[in-house]
Order: C-alpha cells, then sequence, then structure tokens
C-alpha cells in the first residue's frame, strides 16, 4: 500500500451512526455498514462524513471537502491508519481495554488510541513540530491522563 496522503486530510476509523452509536469501520464489518446506515457523523466536530468503503484502500471514514474540523486537520497517510490498526489489535490482544481515536471535548483533541481510561497513546510517523507535542501532551496532562508517543520514520 502506497504510504501517501488521501486528498482529504481527516481519515479516520470511528464515527457515529444517526443513532448516536460510535461504529468503527475494519476489514471484517466494512460490508455491513455499506449496507446499515447512510447518515455518519465526526464524533469530533459533529459533521457529516463519508464511509470510504472502496476494495484497494483501507476503509475509513472522511470528512467531505470543505469541512472545517479542527481535530481531524490533519491528513494520515496509509502507514499512519495501518499501524494504529495494529496497535488496538495488538492491545486487545493483551487484554487491555482500548479505544480507537476516542475525542476529548474539553481539550479539544482526538488521541490515536485510549487505553485503560488513563493512557493516551500517539503513533506520529510523520515529522512534527516539538512545540505541538509538548502542547498535546500538556493537554493530556491537565486531564490527568498519561501520554506516551511512538515516533517513527521509515
Amino acid at each position: 500500500m502506497a504510504n501517501l496522503k488521501y486528498k482529504r486530510g481527516a481519515s479516520m476509523f470511528t464515527a457515529q451512526d444517526e443513532n448516536g452509536q460510535s461504529i468503527t469501520v475494519t476489514e471484517t464489518n466494512r460490508h455491513l455498514l455499506k449496507n446499515a446506515s447512510k447518515f455518519y457523523m465526526c464524533h469530533c466536530c459533529q459533521e457529516e462524513v463519508i464511509l470510504k468503503n472502496g476494495e484497494i484502500k483501507i476503509p475509513h471514514f472522511a470528512h467531505k471537502k470543505g469541512g472545517k474540523c479542527q481535530a481531524a486537520s490533519e491528513g494520515e497517510t496509509s502507514r499512519h491508519l495501518n499501524a494504529k490498526k495494529l496497535l488496538l489489535g495488538w492491545l486487545k490482544y493483551q487484554n487491555f481495554q482500548v479505544e480507537l481515536e476516542h475525542y476529548f471535548p474539553v481539550i479539544k483533541r482526538q488521541a490515536d488510541l485510549f487505553v485503560e481510561n488513563n493512557i493516551v497513546i500517539e503513533y506520529q510517523c510523520s515529522t512534527i513540530p516539538i512545540s505541538q507535542m509538548i502542547e498535546r501532551t500538556e493537554n493530556y496532562l491537565s486531564l490527568g491522563l498519561k501520554p506516551y508517543w511512538i515516533l517513527g520514520q521509515k
């Protein structure tokens, strides 16, 4: 799979359905979701998102063009999306309680993974200014959370 950014930067695995239920798209439920609901919303901004469910790229939700979601302003590469899936699977295999793409409305941040209700894991595979890492870390600490960063490039 190519390590390219999606054209619209708001790719994510989780969204809300029309009943407010959290939905995570996976390889195993992608075809069920295609037929189950036609309306999904972003947890962060409550804007409508589209289920991208083709056969080439990883199934995911994406904001419509022109969306103004602050939390989803960064594009995620296929590598980043795959890494989140792998980390989620590994943590679940270890019997940790883990949530993918948890949104914290008080600090307006979406964590890649939220573990055991007190640990935030951020997977960062692209360059990021140290000031942004410090700001995000301080945001999580202000909520009494333990933030961990996984940093890596090719």
